[in-house]
């Protein structure tokens, strides 16, 4: 439990939360801006010599957070990626250190009624911290990132981990894996901007949400087959579109479905590995050779990032039109107008030791609907 005295004075930050921050009143964003930099100032709220805190378990009001490891941290060892034109939502390093002290430190606090606080006060705050946090995406600060991935995971209902900016290896070397498939090729280094994933897929009780607050026609019936916790499947590529639009309006946020450099750098990390899990080949030990609950192979069948389920259970939606390699985001496969086959990632069933490789691809037309087909969610501010 936290001390006493942080959370006598974490309360009566609160209280003066309520009395000082009147957001839909405020006209001017600028005013705002005063008013929370002004407030987050007194470093001395939160001075303390505990150790930085680990990821928050929270999730969304009536939601259930699946799997109790937490997420995983990257090896540290990536190239930040450089870009001359700064990304939206880019802060001075003055708003980055007050967006930090103290209340997405408090989001992340190991103690429930710290964080719940927290969270319930940040949702509140509303436009102007979301798009605070969303300009964190090329600040690499681990502390604050948990913060972060706390707070958005609050605000989706899904836990969601962080994807740093940096260089990755993506597709496959025949020379290395003698698995490699010609789409595969050629093997190349990417630079992505930062990124926030959900760790799991979609679930059938947060995809029923999207279906019971909303005339959105669906192009099958079958996406309840299973538990609550079970990854929906039998949507289209179209479906898995509609619900983030839904969850992006709903929470202010930029949901979408990830680009297939987006899930493979996650599934993968940096340094090159064939598995989520590393170089070793795929059991029963480290994931499903068929549809099971989320989180059922964690922690020892994660990526480095935290992500599960990135191999086996189920096929996974990503946005991007299947073409050639070298990946390119400019070429046009990004385009959501296109009716072209869309890239799938991520499943395991009759040569599970080359399907589970992070490198895998395959394609499918985007009205097809499968009971192994589901998908994943990316919030992302470039």
């Amino acid at each position: 439990m936290a001390d006493q005295e942080l959370k006598k004075q974490i309360k009566q930050l609160f209280s003066d939360l309520e009395a000082q921050l009147k957001f839909e009143e405020v006209v001017a964003e600028g005013e705002a801006d005063d008013q929370l930099e002004a407030l987050f100032s007194d470093r001395q709220l939160v001075a303390d010599s505990r150790p930085a805190p680990v990821q928050s378990e929270a999730v969304g009001p009536g939601q259930q957070s699946t799997g109790t490891n937490p997420a995983g941290q990257p090896s540290g060892n990536e190239e930040v990626a450089t870009d001359p034109s700064p990304p939206p939502y880019s802060l001075t390093p003055k708003q980055s250190e007050w967006v930090n002290d103290p209340m997405l430190r408090m989001a992340a606090d190991p103690d429930p009624e710290v964080s719940q606080m927290a969270l319930k006060t940040l949702v509140e705050m509303g436009e102007v911290v979301r798009k605070r946090a969303l300009g964190l995406a090329q600040q690499p600060v681990a502390p604050l990132h948990r913060g972060v991935e706390a707070y958005f995971s609050y605000l989706l209902g899904q836990r969601v981990v962080y994807i740093q900016p940096g260089s990755f290896l993506m597709g496959s070397d025949p020379k290395v894996d003698w698995l490699a498939e010609k789409n595969e090729q050629p093997h190349h280094q990417l630079a992505l901007p930062g990124y926030w994933i959900t760790r799991y897929p979609v679930t059938i009780a947060s995809f029923r949400a999207f279906t019971g607050h909303t005339s959105q026609p669906l192009s099958g019936s079958d996406f309840e087959n299973g538990p609550d916790d079970y990854p929906v499947v039998d949507v289209t590529w179209h479906d898995a579109l509609a619900y983030c639009q839904w969850l992006g309006e709903l929470t202010g946020l930029p949901v979408a479905l990830p680009s297939e450099a987006q899930w493979e750098k996650a599934a993968r990390g940096s340094d090159g590995r064939r598995y989520p899990w590393g170089n070793h080949p795929p059991s029963s030990a480290y994931c499903s050779f068929e549809r099971t609950v989320v989180g059922r192979y964690s922690p020892q069948g994660d990526s480095v990032y935290g992500c599960a389920d990135m191999s086996g259970n189920v096929w996974e939606w990503t946005r991007s039109s299947y073409r050639a390699y070298p990946y390119q985001a400019d070429d046009g496969r990004e385009a959501l107008a296109l009716n072209e086959s869309r890239v799938v990632r991520g499943v395991t069933f009759n040569d599970p030791g080359r399907f589970t490789r992070c490198a895998y691809r395959y394609n499918l037309k985007p009205n097809i609907r499968l009971h192994s087909l589901g998908f994943r969610l990316v919030i992302a501010s470039v």
